[in-house]
């Protein structure tokens, strides 16, 4: 009875550290892609405020100018998302290294 429930319990533990590990690689993978969409979105607006700077046609400024506007939106959630994961992630590293040992 005691074997079976040693056993038990350290599949749990492993099961622990193994969920513990895939949420950090998850977090890790969702940092990489926010921040990579943050950094396309950037070169974006760039591009379309450039368009918008050097041009001479009222239309085409307010065009530019609103779809600029609309390109920032969307770069500053791409960039707040990427915090969250920064977040996270830092909070999961914290845990594992206070908390867990796994072998």
């Amino acid at each position: 009875m005691t074997t079976t429930l040693v056993k038990i319990l350290s599949r749990v533990s492993v099961v622990r550290c193994f969920a513990s590990r895939l949420k950090h690689r998850y977090y890790t993978l969702g940092i990489t892609v926010w921040a990579k969409m943050h950094r396309y979105l950037r070169l974006s607006h760039d591009l379309v405020l450039g368009v918008n700077k050097r041009t001479r046609f009222k239309l085409v400024q307010n065009i530019t100018f609103s779809l600029g506007f609309k390109i920032f939106k969307l770069c500053n959630f791409c960039f707040e998302k990427h915090y969250l994961f920064v977040a996270r992630a830092n909070s999961i590293a914290k845990s594992k290294a206070v908390g867990l040992k796994c072998d």
